[in-house]
Parts: structure tokens; sequence; C-alpha cells
């Protein structure tokens, strides 16, 4: 029998959310809350955000993209950090219809760098929306493989699925499907993701271990 078979919902597209987070990690003394959404902003074009501000600080990511498949094909990502007195902002503009796709990365309002893309391009902020948006069309435990823009590269991100556990959060409890980053002779870094079937396939848990440091992001509250 399929690992997943029995948490298998209808596989579409995930809908509109907006879902609260706490974020906690290496030199933090407390938690932060974070918002992350995603909301339709024409025909089939979407948008997500992931945004954060306390008295510190704000942090914004929002990314642009429409849907091929089961892929949020990016063609903007921002992002925009303010606190202590300074402020930070970075732009990625994907043209993946060219005949050579490309991204071109702006800083500060000035171009820092251009690279080569595949057509079929996400970016960070919406990996999860394609990870989420696969879970639901598969019934198996094979490998996920996705084209991810970043700041500093074009690349594959690979993905294994380790099955599923039972997730505590402030949002209460899930069985969750556990999704495992792979990465080549890192044993220091990892990334982890828990997604909820029974919502959508909604993330609900998300930890980043590099080297000494973790940080760690779960659901608050859904809705």
């Amino acid at each position: 029998m399929s690992l997943l078979a029995p948490l298998l919902a209808s596989a579409e597209a995930p809908k509109a959310f907006s879902y609260q987070y706490g974020f906690t990690g290496a030199g933090i003394p407390f938690s932060i809350s974070a918002t992350r959404s995603l909301r339709a902003i024409g025909d089939n074009q979407w948008q997500t955000e992931l945004s954060a501000k306390n008295f510190l600080g704000s942090i914004r990511e929002t990314s642009t993209f429409h849907w091929q498949g089961c892929v949020p094909i990016t063609t903007h990502y921002e992002y925009k950090r303010k606190g202590l007195g300074r402020s930070r902002s970075a732009q990625l503009t994907l043209a993946q219809q060219d005949a050579t796709p490309n991204a071109v990365l702006t800083k500060e309002g000035k171009i820092s760098r251009e690279f080569d893309i595949a057509s079929d391009t996400t970016d960070i902020l919406a990996l999860p929306l394609a990870i989420q948006c696969r879970l639901q069309q598969r019934g198996d435990s094979a490998p996920l493989a996705f084209n991810v823009a970043s700041e500093k590269r074009h690349e594959t991100i690979n993905f294994r699925i380790m099955g599923t556990e039972m997730v505590k959060t402030p949002a209460g409890q899930f069985n969750a499907i556990r999704v495992e980053r792979q990465r080549n002779g890192s044993a220091s870094r990892n990334t982890l993701m828990w997604f909820a079937p029974e919502h959508n396939y909604a993330l609900v848990r998300m930890k980043q271990e590099d080297g000494s440091s973790t940080y760690e992001m779960k659901l608050n509250k859904l809705g």
C-alpha cells in the first residue's frame, strides 16, 4: 500500500489562506509572530507573502507567480527588511518566456547580478506551495525536485518524503507528512517541513538546522 494513500485528498492547487506562525531561533530571545498568506490577484496570477513585525523592526517577503501544472512559476520576488535604523531590500525579476530564461537581481535600486534559470523556476518563498500542491497529487514517496532561484543562484532543490508523524503546535496536533531537503556533503545543514493533509496540506511546521544554530517556525493559528 502507498505510504500516503490514506491521507490523499483531491488534487488541486492550494487555496487562498492567511495563517499565523511563531518563529524562534538561536540568538532570538523571544518568539516572533509572522503571517504567511496566499491570494489571487488576477487570472491565474497569485501572490504569496511572509511578514513579521515587532518593536525591533519588520520583514516582508512577497512572491508573484502563476501556476503551471503544480509549480508556481515566479515572475517577481521581493524582500524588505527594516530595523534599528537600517533597511535592506532586494528584488528578483524572472523572465521565463525568453529564449534564454534569466533572472535579474536588484539591490537598493541597482542591478546586482544576472543569471540563467530554467523555464519552470520558482523561488524560495513559493517553494513550500509547490511541495504542498505536489503532495496532493501523489500517492507515493518518490523524491521531489524543483528549479529554484534565490538572491544567490539558480539551483535544483531535492526533497524526500519521510512518512507521517504527529506534530504538536500552538494551533493543535496534526498527523503531518514530513519532507526533508536532500543536501550533498553538508551533514550540518538540514531543512525539514511538515504538511497537514486534513487542512489542504498546509505547512504546520518548518525547521532549519545550520551547524550549531536551529531556527523553527510553528503554526499558531489557521485562518
